[in-house]
């Protein structure tokens, strides 16, 4: 399988959050915490970027991150 990076893209300035909804939002990124990933494929990648960033609440970027040997 290939792996891949999920990165939260941060825009500049605050994050518009309360302080319950930035709370909520750390529960979930730890539930979800999968950061360097391994998918069959860029759209099984994206799947899993799509949840990282419900869950962090930011979008969040994927990028090719490391082929393995034999993929």
């Amino acid at each position: 399988m290939k792996q891949y990076l999920l990165a939260v893209h941060h825009p500049e300035g605050d994050i518009d959050l309360s302080e319950e909804e930035m709370q909520q939002s750390f529960k979930d990124v730890d539930a979800f915490n999968a950061w360097v990933i391994q998918a069959p494929d860029l759209d099984a990648a994206l799947a899993l970027a799509a949840k990282g960033s419900e869950a962090c609440r930011l979008p969040v970027e994927v990028r090719p991150f490391q082929e393995n040997p034999g993929d």
